[in-house]
């Protein structure tokens, strides 16, 4: 069988390729979403992004998927994680891409009308829903990547490095028991850092944590809805 080499926008933000069956690291990584990577890179584009903040640890990696084909009912799709490892990282927002993927492949093809979603976030998303969304992130430029925190991801590190940068917060938990099992929630809010993910309305652009790259965010971003659900 020919080997497939794909190309992906990895890290700081160079392509590199690679071919299908060793993946992105090696054959004992992430091999369980080699069909999914196959797929994904063959019906369309996929690029993922590094966007961990250096001065913690842990990794965050954003996964988006795009496709120029008339025939495709997901034109624009995204999965994003944290996990202390980039590869972890990784494999945790294409499994959540491919979530979200089937779910709004399923939602064009029954011809549901965007009304029937009552969740803002959502219903923007599926309205970014074409090549154009894509573009945006294919003419990211990034700074050359600063030194990692490479602290283990534990709750007392980032507990610690939070309070060290003065960056207070208030954590909220419930839990609920459903048919015998118990399931726990937990809402994290810092007035230091954004409050929301709504740029469009009551958002605090100008806080503690964004006064190192305030300047750099791009104005017509300050009033538009992350495309993300």
């Amino acid at each position: 069988m020919e080997k497939v080499t794909m190309l992906i926008k990895i890290n700081n933000y160079e392509i590199l390729n690679f071919e299908s069956d060793t993946l992105l690291y090696t054959k004992s990584g992430i091999t369980k979403i080699n069909s999914l990577l196959d797929y994904l890179c063959s019906a369309g584009h996929l690029h993922l992004f590094d966007i961990s903040d250096h001065d913690l640890p842990g990794c965050c990696v954003i996964a988006i998927y795009g496709s120029n084909t008339p025939s495709r009912a997901v034109k624009y799709c995204a999965g994003m994680s944290y996990a202390d490892n980039q590869k972890s990282a990784i494999e945790k927002s294409l499994l959540e891409l491919w979530q979200t993927f089937r779910f709004m492949n399923l939602f064009y093809k029954s011809k549901t009308s965007l009304e029937t979603i009552s969740d803002d976030y959502l219903k923007h998303f599926l309205s970014c829903n074409h090549s154009a969304t894509l573009d945006l992130f294919e003419s990211v430029i990034e700074n050359p990547p600063l030194s990692k925190n490479q602290a283990p991801l534990t709750t007392p590190n980032i507990l610690s490095i939070l309070n060290t940068r003065g960056l207070h917060s208030y954590i909220y938990l419930d839990t609920v028991s459903v048919n015998g099992s118990d399931f726990h929630a937990c809402k994290f809010v810092s007035p230091s850092m954004f409050m929301h993910m709504n740029n469009a309305e009551n958002i605090n652009i100008n806080n503690l944590y964004s006064d190192n790259f305030n300047e750099n965010i791009i104005d017509s971003r300050k009033s538009t809805m992350v495309p993300f659900p």
